[in-house]
């Protein structure tokens, strides 16, 4: 099953093979999690965010997070991975963007800041501290659009950086 989340907080199944205009359901990210959790669900406004993305770095992303379960996110702790505790992974709102190296991350991170002023979503940004790890993507949520004060989700609990438009680590 195939859903999208929308900026109140409600889900609706999504029927369409396209994601905006750069992405499809048939790409292996979305395929591989609806293989690993039943379902894939979509948050509107970071595919907002991350076709804008697409359109201005001119050139084909791909995804190599999307959807995460509680499960996955201790995985990854036990592992050794920077990873957060509670990540916006597990509640649809993250997105893991691949980067060739350090350099494209660099050059990258502008252009997503650019892309979501450009919709108008409010985001948060990780990028320089997995470069220090030797990791070369940027994570890119919309928590912000969720848990912000007076947004849908404000009064579940939360990390209270997750109210934070802008930030960046």
């Amino acid at each position: 099953m195939i859903y999208l989340l929308k900026p109140d907080g409600s889900h609706v199944e999504y029927k369409e093979e396209k994601i905006g205009e750069y992405f499809s359901i048939s790409e292996s990210r979305f395929q591989k999690d609806i293989e690993l959790y039943g379902k894939v669900i979509l948050c509107e406004l970071l595919f907002k965010v991350l076709n804008r993305y697409r359109e201005l770095k001119g050139v084909p992303v791909k995804l190599n997070a999307l959807n995460r379960d509680r499960e996955k996110q201790l995985q990854l702790i036990k592992d050794g991975f920077r990873a957060a505790k509670i990540s916006p992974h597990e509640y649809f709102l993250a997105a893991d963007v691949d980067t060739t190296d350090k350099t494209d991350t660099i050059l990258s991170v502008p252009i997503m800041r650019q892309a979501a002023k450009d919709v108008g979503v409010k985001v948060r940004i990780g990028w320089q501290d997995y470069l220090k790890e030797g990791q070369s993507f940027i994570h890119v949520d919309c928590a912000p659009e969720y848990f912000g004060k007076g947004k849908a989700w404000n009064k579940n609990g939360h990390p209270i950086q997750w109210e934070s438009n802008g930030l960046e680590w």
